[in-house]
């Protein structure tokens, strides 16, 4: 899928040898039905991302499917399932290279990320295969995307530098506010282009939006210099100080608007339009 919304639906199966399915179908065609009943379940937040015939007509499935389905054979007799609706924004990020024996992949891991700017889905989380033929190592980087990570844990521990402590305070409700916006573009793209009303009735609220993400940006730019001047030692370490709580209050006060603009916005444009013109 070209998209950076809920992109493609990733299930990964690890099943035991003793296993025995009561099924004739393939394993394919199982995990489709399943994807589809969650897709189409009316109470799902995640919107269909798939085209099937993608050099052609490109028409969407309309349930996600087929899933990108991934089966290893473990000892056992029991079936572990792993999913994850992986965006399109990260799958178009993601990078492949053969090292020379002597290169560090710690300083390509660190120069590709730098490289990457924006359009991943946020939080960005890395999954980093090594070794093997290139499939392998591919396959290996997406496997590794599954281990459990608990971000609140993460959070609740603090940072422990001066560069963490930017990135938990402007960088990450930043990524939250970026992902708001092109939340918004993409239901423009979807609905604005089937029903005008619906782009029409969102545009005083995007027009909102993008001017926080700018305001956000600029606060981003601005509590960066500050926390240098802070760690190189600055004369005027007040001055920065401040800059630097301002900003934390914009980011923590007014940047989470974006969502309740993206809220109005994906509200569509029934409620504006049931009056009629008369009534007004």
């Amino acid at each position: 899928p070209i998209c950076q919304d809920t992109g493609s639906a990733n299930v990964y199966l690890e099943v035991g040898y003793d296993v025995k399915f009561d099924f004739s179908r393939s394993l394919q065609e199982v995990v489709d039905d399943g994807v589809r009943k969650g897709y189409q379940f009316d109470k799902n937040p995640l919107r269909a991302s798939i085209v099937l015939d993608p050099v052609g007509s490109r028409k969407n499935s309309g349930d996600n499917t087929p899933a990108i389905l991934t089966v290893d054979l473990v000892p056992g007799n029991t079936v572990s399932v792993y999913v994850s609706a992986k965006g399109g924004g990260s799958e178009n990020k993601a990078k492949f290279a053969v090292l020379n024996p002597s290169d560090s992949v710690a300083d390509w891991v660190v120069e590709t990320v730098e490289k990457l700017g924006a359009g991943w889905c946020p939080p960005g989380i890395l999954g980093i295969g090594v070794g093997g033929s290139s499939d392998r190592a591919m396959a290996m980087a997406k496997k590794a995307l599954n281990d459990p990570l608990d971000m609140q844990a993460l959070l609740k521990n603090g940072p422990k530098n001066k560069s963490e402590e930017f990135d938990n305070i402007f960088l990450e409700p930043m990524k939250s506010a970026t992902a708001d916006l092109e939340g918004a573009v993409l239901y423009f793209m979807d609905k604005g282009i089937k029903n005008p009303n619906d782009a029409l009735s969102g545009s005083y609220d995007f027009m909102h939006l993008f001017g926080y993400v700018c305001l956000g940006f600029m606060w981003c730019r601005m509590a960066e210099a500050s926390f240098e001047a802070t760690t190189s030692g600055s004369h005027d370490n007040d001055f920065h100080q401040s800059k630097i709580s301002t900003g934390q209050y914009f980011m923590e006060r007014q940047l989470p608007f974006t969502k309740l603009h993206l809220a109005r916005i994906r509200a569509g444009s029934d409620a504006v339009m049931k009056l009629n013109p008369e009534n007004f």
